[in-house]
């Protein structure tokens, strides 16, 4: 993985990530034998870079924000070399069990939390992690590919609509250009091909 960074706080941020995770694999990865641990963090904070974000606090966050709940730092450690609010963003993303990623009952305390966090600006920015974090597991999971990109956390619309707020996507990209309709029982696999004709065109 090769990232371009010239802020040298978020290149001691990265360092300090793949110190701390060793030779550990990421095991929600597609590939969990051969991916690094650090490599979604990474990808999370390049989400939130791609989408305009410039605030350093959330950007060092979103690299190490599972470093807390995974026990590789402490968040002493990480208000010693960052600051508090760095540290806070990460402790309020941190759960203190892990619970299922997949069911929304089990992580509504959890999610509760953030919401309802008193300091706004906290609150934000690890919102702004989460949905990036979300996504990108989420990417993994559909697409069996270790690409770029934030399970499921709110519900899949909460997550769209928050996507939406903090420009994590363009709406453009996913209007439909054309709308295949079957009236005549007898077309339905005449209809499939051309689809699958406009899919491979890149036409939606």
């Amino acid at each position: 993985m090769k990232i371009v960074v010239n802020d040298p706080t978020i290149k001691k941020a990265i360092e300090l990530l793949i110190e701390s995770s060793g030779e550990e694999k990421r095991i929600m990865s597609p590939d969990p034998e051969n991916e690094p641990y650090w490599h979604h963090m990474v990808r999370v904070y390049q989400c939130l870079v791609d989408s305009g974000e410039e605030e350093q606090d959330t950007l060092i966050a979103a690299l190490l924000h599972d470093s807390v709940e995974d026990d590789k730092l402490t968040v002493d450690q990480i208000r010693g070399e960052f600051g508090e609010n760095v540290m806070k963003i990460v402790q309020l993303l941190s759960e203190d069990e892990h619970t299922d990623h997949n069911t929304t009952n089990s992580r509504y305390g959890y999610f509760e939390r953030i919401k309802n966090y008193p300091d706004n600006e906290i609150r934000t920015a690890a919102m702004k992690i989460k949905v990036a974090d979300r996504y990108d597991n989420l990417i993994g999971q559909l697409s069996g590919a270790d690409i770029p990109a934030t399970g499921f956390s709110w519900g899949f619309d909460r997550v769209l609509e928050a996507m939406e707020e903090f420009n994590l996507f363009k709406v453009e990209d996913l209007l439909t250009q054309v709308l295949v309709s079957v009236f005549n029982p007898e077309l339905i696999h005449q209809s499939a091909d051309i689809t699958n004709e406009l899919r491979n065109d890149g036409i939606n």
